[in-house]
């Protein structure tokens, strides 16, 4: 390091706080009291993220850039009349798309 700059100093909890910690481990943890305290000061930890309709991921899903390039390459296999590679194609596309929204909702 330069010269004057100030160093990186690794921030480690202090021992009396990881004593703390791990008897509250032991014993199972907060005490229903200790808990009640603690959320009603900080609000409860809890975040809740809204699922988007199935419908609406599907779309999302093929409506990205390379599913279109993928759809657009599968219409000039077609007009070049490989029809059964590209039957096979877009029903690949369509199956991956279509497990990928399910799998994310």
């Amino acid at each position: 390091l330069p010269r004057g700059s100030p160093q990186a100093v690794p921030i480690r909890p202090a021992p009396e706080a990881l004593d703390r910690y791990h008897a509250r481990l032991a014993a199972g943890g907060l005490e229903e009291v200790e808990a009640r305290s603690l959320a009603a000061r900080f609000c409860e930890n809890d975040c809740r993220v809204p699922v988007p309709p199935r419908r609406r991921l599907i779309c999302q899903r093929l409506l990205r850039p390379v599913a279109l390039f993928e759809v657009a390459s599968v219409v000039v296999w077609a007009l070049d009349e490989y029809w059964q590679f590209t039957i096979l194609t877009l029903l690949s596309i369509v199956g991956f798309e279509l497990n990928a929204a399910i799998t994310r909702h």
